[in-house]
């Protein structure tokens, strides 16, 4: 090293063996990376999730979603699911409709539509069920397995996975999983989660989920004498997540609140999918987004300023009893790493199949984010937005449309 002018100057032997050891750094991680391919999905997705908040961050306000305000699936029979949800799941009815006309006929994108439609609640959260009295639709695939792509679920909470499970061998529900299943302490995102798959009677898939102390919302962890508390999230099979977040996050504006990476035999008793492997990314709202919270203790010559994204301790003695708005339930991505066999959406789906789901997704300018979505290609249902007359349904004017991999979103303005 030599010093000119009072600052100190690598000499030329010193700049080579410099250079070397920058060199062999990059060596180095580029070999990791390429040998270790986790590692380098893990690089990649940073890389990725940047790009895309900046991107999600230039929307304007009034066309991201403000709300996932319920999920809905197409029933062939709407008395025996209304008892099913009522008498097995607690849920109650809060609206039931029956509706015709060209405005449903183009909302659906189904000729001669006659809809019987009824909403129903547990907690805060609500499922809306539809009955086409006609068009009748097909079944779901007696075949489909966890990792098809139009596999969709809804997970349910429960304040107690052994006596939610009884409570569902009692009324003798079809089993999707082996069994509940733990996940294991390694997995540090999801360390002591314990789930369980099943089946309505229409075949679609369900799931209930304890949470223990620390993980989740920490709505769930509050005292009640309730089994069944609310919806969590809804879960939909991805065959590519960075294609999906350029949907979800860079087209509607949800941001991603956690990631994790599933696999071991619960996984696969819980899919029941031999040798899955899969990536999770947990979607919300906006308004769900972390909050920024200023505490002052007494004597402070200021404020303590956190920021938080999930409940729990923040130092200092103070913890956040919940952190996050009242802005729906999730929207849970599932993408097979292993075994890639899952099969696409059927190219003849219609609304009318009771594979049928739909996730309605609340804006402030159905219009603005139709057109948005039109630009990017997207393949909607519905030919237009529709206006409904009477807001029979809950809303002004909405729109469905599909996802890459074909889930239908339905998109509404209050």
């Amino acid at each position: 090293m030599t010093a000119k002018y009072g600052t100190i100057v690598p000499s030329h032997t010193a700049s080579k063996k410099i250079a070397r050891v920058i060199l062999s750094a990059v060596v180095f991680v580029t070999i990791a990376l390429a040998q270790n391919p986790v590692l380098s999905q893990v690089y990649r997705r940073e890389d990725n999730r940047s790009l895309q908040t900046a991107q999600s961050q230039t929307l304007p306000s009034q066309t991201v979603v403000s709300e996932v305000e319920s999920v809905g699936m197409t029933v062939s029979d709407m008395d025996k699911a209304v008892d099913f949800y009522s008498q097995v799941l607690s849920f109650k009815k809060v609206s039931d409709v029956e509706v015709l006309g060209t405005e449903y006929e183009q909302l659906q994108g189904l000729f001669g539509v006659r809809l019987r439609v009824v909403r129903m609640q547990l907690g805060n959260e609500l499922i809306e069920l539809t009955e086409y009295l006609t068009p009748k639709g097909k079944p779901i695939p007696v075949d489909s397995r966890s990792n098809d792509h139009w596999f969709q679920h809804i997970a349910i909470v429960v304040s107690d996975m052994d006596k939610a499970y009884q409570h569902l061998r009692s009324f003798k529900v079809q089993h999707a999983s082996t069994a509940p299943q733990r996940l294991p302490d390694w997995n540090k995102a999801a360390a002591g989660i314990r789930a369980f798959y099943f089946k309505d009677p229409d075949g679609h898939n369900l799931e209930i989920i304890y949470f223990p102390p620390g993980k989740g919302d920490s709505k769930w962890q509050k005292p009640t004498n309730q089994l069944f508390l609310g919806i969590d999230h809804t879960a939909i099979v991805v065959s590519k997540t960075a294609t999906s977040l350029k949907f979800y996050r860079n087209l509607l504006g949800l941001r991603v609140a956690g990631e994790s990476m599933n696999y071991g035999i619960e996984q696969e008793h819980l899919n029941n999918v031999q040798g899955a492997r899969l990536h999770i990314s947990g979607l919300r709202s906006p308004l769900a987004a972390p909050v920024r919270v200023a505490f002052r203790r007494k004597g402070a010559s200021r404020p303590l300023r956190v920021s938080v994204g999930s409940p729990g301790p923040i130092g200092e003695g103070l913890s956040v009893r919940s952190a996050q708005s009242p802005a729906g339930p999730g929207i849970e991505f599932l993408e097979y790493l292993t075994p890639r066999d899952g099969r696409p959406l059927p190219g003849d789906a219609h609304a009318n199949d009771l594979l049928h789901w739909q996730t309605t997704l609340v804006v402030k300018d159905a219009e603005a984010v139709a057109q948005r979505l039109r630009i990017n290609k997207s393949v909607f249902v519905s030919p237009s937005v529709v206006a409904i007359p009477g807001q029979t349904l809950g809303f002004k004017k909405g729109f469905l449309v599909r996802d890459p991999d074909g889930h239908v979103m339905r998109v509404v303005e209050k």
